[in-house]
């Protein structure tokens, strides 16, 4: 039996301890050498260049893929290019940019062993990953990022400066993202991403951060691995076929470069199949008055559904008769149905109980642990030297991806049986009276909803690039991209058909009518009055299964189709002008054009709402958006006593945008060293989310609620019409970022980096909705009149309507400081009889704050600081580190991976017994409050069959230790999966 589920206790195992190293290893080796035992992913370092191979000033940042500061290896990586630093528009060897920048370069995607390069990113404690597939039920087959934690709408991803189209998760507000899917990895050079605001220099959307994905310019042959990994339960099988190839012509003038990947991951069907997921482990709110000592919350295991059953259980209401009440309907021997009583578990009085019940019934049962994901990407890059200084060139692409899984299954606690359905057992009948049994039905016989995802993605791009002068450079940008998305949802109970085929009954001579039904026979009531309305009837009594005809009938396919498209021109320009004693002033500037559209149709009856979920409606709108920028670097002292070097950069960017008018960004930041071996940096910057196409056109529904008036004139709850949906009124988001950094880079140790930033994020005017009671609350109650302007009074004073569309009503802040260190030890410096390098990176981030407007409630009029939250979704861990550490020697490489998520909370609004104002009368009150700290091994293995360049067996493994995920589990950042195992085979011709 697997570890990954073998405990006593919805915690966590311990760790092994680590073996204690010779005594004879000391010093840098006894560090690198432990860190190569324990930890790293390898994630991080190019491994092919020898440190022999470079002089020593570059043999580090040659080996290193992830490092405090890009400029360095930006060199090593484009040597014979231009220098690309992503933090700015400014391209000059030696700048150094005051906002902090990973690198994270292709070998180390490769060396991952990664199918996608949002696997790596999610390694990035500066992330929070976003679309798991074990995350959730279905998958949508997409890769977002994450940046922060602010959602994947505040992270900018851009391919080579470029925007991306986004892909929108049907019509969920704010759902869009560039997927990562597009672009196969085995093209990438590097992903650079800018952990700061920098929408001055790269527009909306840049709140949290860049992640810029950098393609080869060249690929000499053709080169391609294939690879399959699995659990050691031997599911989620994955298998992935990656081909590139590139070549020269015109005497080198032109170059062409082409790859695809295919990757396909059959899942893991349900919880069930992991040994901790048959604990059946959920968080459990307790129902009622509580007994003496009994918290709120509980953390308990054998959490099971207790209002229904897949055969119906008639449920504890006042409306049923005593005797029948607790009483579960049941298909006998014979096949006839009779009731057995119900074993209820503890506090079963809600949905939910402790215990009882039938084993596999508990909210988890229908749920894909991991879905199924099949994709294949496609992209090719043709470049041409018009003229020594003028380069045209041409990037197509196109990405598909299917995902799916399963949704919910029809739960329903009050289904209505009359007395006279023709399916219920006369004994039951016959204590009935004249009102009908409420019973409790969870449909496991109709099966659960199967939902398929296709996303398809094309792109166009074309442009030149030249240069005039001695520093001057332009290009010009045209591209065309398409998203296309469809959802389609199969086995979806029809409501109001499945409330007529319920209500079956026998055709008698009384109640036959016109009808010309046989009489004896079962038909729906509503089918006496309108012989033609089709109606099959449907037994859901005892679990049985139903007929083909009434499975037509009350089982439909929703059907979901979405095109985003996006236009987009650009032209840019930068160069250095003229210089001051200090050094050569530069400045870049641009202007960017481009046009997004969004369209999308839903069948009938989604469009009608007649599905009891999944009633997706169509999105239409468009906006076009004009945008000039001009960013400058000005050297401001140089060599001077105390002043080696102190730069000055900054940015701002006019954008104005058709739905909301014009708005103005700006970056300022400084650069200094005092010495050679040690920089200051800062940045303060204004950014900008504009509202997406799903923000501003989803439609606008409305319903009737009952809902509260706490005014003293009316003090109750009455009847008004609640709108939801999209807001073409919408603002941008503003934020304001900080950045305040150290970078150490000492001259005597020229293979060490180390840096520590730290950030503060503050979202004002966030788009997010407010639930309609709070925004009544917050303008009757609570005196904030700003929520006035969405609730619309009657002319009695009453309230008519209340509006909980998207607007700009939120705020977010979150701040932190992120840590990272990157260094390379040839061994043979230590002693003359050790080979090969040792390298070593460190990524950690500790976050201090993540909070968000939409917390703050009446029992949290404060809000709730999500850092350190890791058990409920929508937190992140306190500190998060991923260390790596790699040997290599000649032909053979080895990596070891630490991942490390720190001891949290379930859920920051709770208290539990660790809090020191914990008691168990309190409404937030829990029994265990506390998520234990996780530790991740991973380890990767590479050999050169025939030396250097020659074909190259790795292998992957990762969680090596087969941790289970501390309960309830989060997908999101625990490896809910176990153990997994990768095998391949890399190769050059």
């Amino acid at each position: 039996m697997s570890k990954s589920g073998k405990r006593k206790a919805p915690r966590p195992r311990s760790t092994p301890p680590a073996a204690p190293l010779p005594r004879k290893l000391s010093g840098s080796l006894r560090v690198a050498t432990g860190l190569l035992l324990l930890s790293g992913s390898g994630y991080g370092y190019a491994q092919a260049a020898a440190p022999q191979a470079v002089p020593a000033t570059t043999a580090a940042a040659a080996e290193a893929a992830t490092t405090a500061e890009p400029a360095a290896v930006d060199a090593v990586i484009d040597t014979g290019a231009s220098v690309v630093v992503s933090a700015s528009r400014i391209d000059r060897a030696g700048f150094k940019a005051p906002t902090p920048t990973t690198v994270i370069g292709g070998a180390a995607i490769a060396q991952r062993a990664a199918v996608n390069v949002a696997d790596v990113l999610n390694e990035v404690p500066a992330f929070r990953a976003t679309n798991s597939a074990t995350s959730g039920t279905t998958s949508t087959g997409v890769s977002f990022t994450d940046l922060r934690g602010l959602g994947s709408n505040r992270t900018l991803v851009l391919l080579g400066r470029n925007r991306l189209p986004l892909t929108y998760n049907g019509n969920i507000a704010g759902a869009a993202g560039v997927d990562l899917n597009m672009v196969p990895t085995s093209l990438i050079q590097s992903v650079d991403v800018v952990t700061g605001g920098a929408s001055a220099a790269y527009g909306s959307d840049a709140v949290a951060g860049v992640v810029n994905i950098r393609l080869k310019d060249r690929i000499d042959g053709v080169q391609g691995s294939v690879q399959y990994g699995q659990t050691g339960q031997g599911d989620a099988r994955d298998k992935t076929v990656s081909l590139a190839g590139g070549t020269t012509f015109a005497d080198g003038r032109g170059r062409i470069i082409a790859g695809g990947e295919y990757n396909d991951n059959s899942g893991v069907r349900n919880y069930y199949e992991r040994d901790w997921g048959r604990e059946e482990v959920s968080a459990f709110a307790v129902p009622g008055t509580r007994a003496a000592g009994v918290p709120a919350n509980l953390i308990a295991s054998g959490v099971r559904i207790g209002n229904m059953t897949s055969g119906g259980l008639i449920q504890n209401v006042a409306t049923n008769p005593a005797a029948l009440r607790g009483q579960q309907f049941v298909t006998n021997a014979d096949g006839t149905v009779g009731i057995a009583p119900f074993a209820y578990g503890q506090y079963a009085t809600g949905t939910t109980m402790i215990g009882g019940g039938a084993y596999g019934n508990s909210i988890y049962g229908p749920f894909a642990l991991r879905t199924p994901v099949e994709r294949a990407s496609f992209m090719s890059k043709l470049s041409y030297d018009i003229t020594p200084d003028i380069t045209f060139y041409v990037e197509p692409s196109y990405a598909r991806s299917k995902g799916g899984g399963t949704s919910q299954i029809y739960f329903n606690p009050a289904v209505s049986i009359a007395r006279d359905n023709a399916y219920l057992p006369a004994a039951v009948a016959a204590q009935m009276g004249s009102t009908a049994l409420r019973v409790g039905y969870s449909g496991n016989n109709l099966g659960a909803p199967q939902l398929e995802n296709l996303n398809e993605a094309a792109r166009l791009a074309t442009g030149l690039q030249g240069s005039f002068g001695d520093t001057w450079k332009w290009d010009v940008n045209l591209q065309k991209a398409r998203s296309n998305f469809e959802k389609t949802t199969s086995n979806v109970v029809i409501n109001a058909n499945m409330l007529r085929a319920i209500d079956a009954v026998t055709v008698t001579a009384a109640n036959v009518g016109t009808s010309g039904l046989a009489l004896g026979s079962i038909a729906c009531r509503s089918t006496l009055t309108a012989p033609t309305n089709g109606c099959a009837p449907v037994n859901l009594l005892g679990s049985s299964t139903p007929s083909a005809a009434a499975a037509a009938y009350i089982l439909g396919q929703a059907r979901f189709k979405q095109v985003s498209e996006l236009e987009e021109a650009s032209a840019n320009i930068q160069g250095e002008p003229f210089s001051t004693w200090a050094g050569p002033v530069s400045i870049a500037g641009g202007f960017e054009y481009r046009k997004e559209k969004l369209s999308s149709s839903a069948d009938a009856l989604s469009s009608a709402g007649a599905f009891n979920i999944n009633n997706v409606q169509p999105i239409n709108g468009d906006l076009s958006v004009k945008e000039v920028y001009l960013e400058t670097l000005v050297p401001l002292a140089a060599k001077l006593p105390g002043i080696h070097a102190l730069d000055f950069n900054g940015a701002v960017r006019r954008t104005s945008y058709s739905t909301s008018g014009d708005v103005t960004t700006w970056k300022a930041g400084l650069s200094y060293s005092p010495t050679a071996d040690f920089r200051l940096r800062g940045a303060r910057s204004r950014d900008i989310r504009a509202p997406n196409l799903s923000e501003l056109f989803s439609s606008r529904n409305s319903a009737t609620q009952s809902l509260f008036d706490p005014r003293a004139a009316f003090n109750s709850s009455y009847v008004m019409t609640a709108y939801t949906g999209g807001n073409t009124a919408l603002q941008p988001e503003k934020s304001d970022t900080t950045t305040l950094g150290i970078v150490f880079e000492p001259a005597r140790l020229k293979r060490l980096s180390m840096s520590a930033d730290y950030y503060k994020i503050d979202v004002k005017s966030a788009i997010t909705t407010v639930a309609f009671q709070t925004l009544i609350n917050n303008c009757l109650r609570d005196g904030k009149t700003s929520d006035c302007q969405y609730i619309t009074f009657a002319a009695d004073n009453s309230i008519a309507a209340v509006s909980g569309v998207n607007a700009n009503v939120g705020e977010l802040r979150t701040h932190g400081v992120d840590l990272q260190l990157a260094y390379a030890q040839p061994l043979r410096d230590l002693s003359d009889k050790l080979n090969g390098t040792v390298n070593v990176a460190v990524q950690g981030t500790k976050v201090f704050e993540l909070w968000s407007s939409g917390d703050v409630t009446p029992a949290t009029p404060n809000g709730v600081n999500r850092a350190g939250q890791t058990g409920v979704t929508g937190g992140i861990p306190e500190w998060s580190w991923n260390v790596s550490a790699t040997y290599k020697l000649g032909p053979l490489s080895t990596t070891g991976q630490l991942r490390y998520i720190s001891r949290g909370h379930y859920n920051n609004a709770m208290i539990g017994p660790d809090d020191a104002n914990y008691a168990a009368t309190l409404a937030n009150s829990i029994d265990n409050n506390i998520v234990p700290s996780v530790t991740y091994f991973n380890w990767r293995g590479s050999y050169e069959l025939g030396g250097k360049g020659s074909p190259e067996v790795f292998v992957a493994v990762n969680n090596v230790f087969d941790r289970a995920p501390p309960l309830p589990a989060n997908g999101v950042y625990y490896d809910v999966l176990g153990r997994s195992f990768s095998l391949g085979l890399r190769a050059k011709f």
